[in-house]
């Protein structure tokens, strides 16, 4: 983050820091009339093993990160979303949403998932797709031998 970072504290429980440079847009993205568009998203995740691994996530490729509506982060939010798939798209939509969330996405998957993107459908009228975001991986480097 540059010097000239501001920083805004919310009374929300999170704070979110702006580097209010400006700089030129090298995507392929645009924003709307009236609203910025997503185009990249840095996190801090803290793993199991009570380590942090640092993600970068760019929604300008062809990664999977492109086309999203919604970022899920935890039960209530994958709750919300199941309750929202169910009311426009019936019970099973909303079942699987839940069976997305409380379930590693492969067996062999290390952790359950620490992101659900529910991505804008192809057609309108079209259900969105969801897919689970980390948790597929063991990020854990290997030990130094002494």
């Amino acid at each position: 983050m540059a010097a000239t970072a501001k920083i805004y504290d919310y009374d929300l429980g999170f704070r979110r820091s702006y580097d209010e440079n400006e700089y030129p847009n090298d995507t392929n993205l645009k924003a709307d009339k009236e609203r910025a568009v997503l185009a990249r998203l840095q996190a801090e995740l803290v793993l199991p093993e009570d380590t942090i691994l640092k993600v970068d996530m760019d929604f300008d490729v062809n990664s999977g990160y492109n086309g999203n509506a919604v970022i899920v982060m935890d039960d209530l939010g994958a709750e919300l979303i199941a309750d929202a798939f169910t009311f426009k798209y019936g019970e099973q939509a909303g079942k699987a949403v839940l069976e997305k969330w409380q379930n590693r996405d492969q067996p062999e998957d290390p952790r359950l998932p620490t992101f659900l993107f529910v991505q804008k459908p192809e057609k309108a009228g079209d259900m969105p797709v969801i897919f689970a975001g980390c948790g597929t991986r063991d990020h854990t480097p290997p030990r130094k031998a002494k």
